[in-house]
């Protein structure tokens, strides 16, 4: 017990450290010697806990993706009325941008992972553009997909939440995947662009342009 509990403690050191340097540094930027240094452990080490610096970061992605996937489905099923749902769902992205703003730059502007694209929907255009992103950021397809899979549980949830309230008629017709991706890219740009900093604050604009519009 005492064994397992200090592999766990210098394997979340290790998540740590490579957190921080993936953020000031950027993935590319960021060697496993520099991690190892900055934990004080041997190189040796950190590859007994991850085979490479690709599973590390994905280590450290999926660990803040999949929580906040569940929030959404758990908000998804919860009994709340449209309008309410939707704030509370739009609060929560608010709140894991905020939050987690260091990694989620690294997976947007380092591996331009935000394409939405399914795999078995591909137009050879779309395969040309996927393969040509990778190759541009040193990225396997496999690895690339490993990612793009995270972002993509996330949207449809997003798109799923959005899909009930146009069934309900408590939104315009518009298509899903449109609203999906208008409030996504909203919150992700109002983040990244700093002119939100609170998230109940980014919540509560977000939430009133996207039902209401800014006419007076």
């Amino acid at each position: 017990m005492q064994k397992q509990k200090k592999r766990e403690t210098k394997q979340q050191l290790i998540l740590a450290v490579a957190k921080k340097l993936f953020a000031t540094n950027g993935y590319f930027g960021t060697t496993i010697d520099e991690i190892a240094h900055e934990a004080d452990i041997g190189k040796g080490t950190v590859y007994n806990y991850f085979h490479n610096k690709e599973q590390l970061f994905y280590t450290i992605f999926s660990q803040i993706n999949q929580p906040f996937v569940a929030d959404l489905k758990t908000l998804q099923t919860s009994n709340l009325d449209c309008e309410e749902k939707i704030r509370q769902v739009i609060l929560a992205f608010a709140h894991y941008y905020l939050t987690n703003q260091d990694i989620l730059i690294i997976v947007i502007e380092e591996m331009k992972a935000l394409s939405f694209m399914k795999k078995d929907a591909l137009t050879s255009r779309e395969m040309l553009v996927k393969k040509t992103l990778c190759q541009l950021n040193k990225l396997k397809e496999e690895d690339y997909g490993r990612y793009l899979l995270e972002v993509q549980n996330t949207f449809d949830v997003l798109q799923a939440i959005l899909q009930e309230a146009l069934d309900k008629k408590f939104l315009r017709n518009y298509p899903s995947d449109y609203l999906a991706c208008t409030l996504f890219s909203k919150l992700l740009l109002l983040t990244f662009m700093g002119f939100i900093t609170d998230a109940q604050e980014m919540a509560r604009c977000v939430t009133e342009n996207f039902l209401y519009g800014l006419k007076q």
